[in-house]
């Protein structure tokens, strides 16, 4: 095995063990993990359209709409008619999400912490450096 393939495992096995722990959170909520990002882009996205949700997170128009159901009857978001133009129907997130948005960003912090924890700040810096630099060659938010 070369010592790319071996580096490449490694990294692999570690991003497994990362994302085990952020399941923990996920399964207990009752939410599906396109559920939980659906909330959290709704939450950066506040009042956004179904339609700017989908192109956000580049899924279609009516897999989209299907989750946003979901979620309402859930009472987790909330459709208005926009103030100026009433065709146009902005999501909401309601108060209830607000808390478990609230609460998401809670545990990723957690959990970002003490993967941080075990590094001085010299070491964090160069990590998120060497991370961005990493992710920037996938493009689209990393770069």
């Amino acid at each position: 095995m070369s010592e790319i393939d071996k580096r490449l495992m490694d990294l692999d096995e570690l991003l497994v063990i990362v994302v085990r722990h952020a399941r923990k959170w996920a399964a207990s909520s009752g939410l599906s993990r396109q559920q939980m990002v659906l909330l959290h882009t709704l939450f950066v996205n506040n009042g956004a359209t179904v339609g700017e949700l989908a192109e956000e997170l580049e899924l279609s128009a009516s897999a989209t709409t299907l989750s946003v159901n979901r979620l309402e009857q859930m009472g987790l978001v909330v459709r208005q008619r926009d103030g100026t133009d009433r065709r146009v129907v902005r999501l909401q997130l309601s108060e209830s999400a607000k808390g478990l948005t609230a609460e998401m960003w809670s545990c990723k912090r957690e959990i970002l912490k003490q993967l941080m924890g075990g590094l001085d700040s010299q070491e964090q810096e160069q990590f998120v450096r060497l991370l961005r630099k990493m992710t920037s060659s996938l493009g689209g938010n990393g770069e």
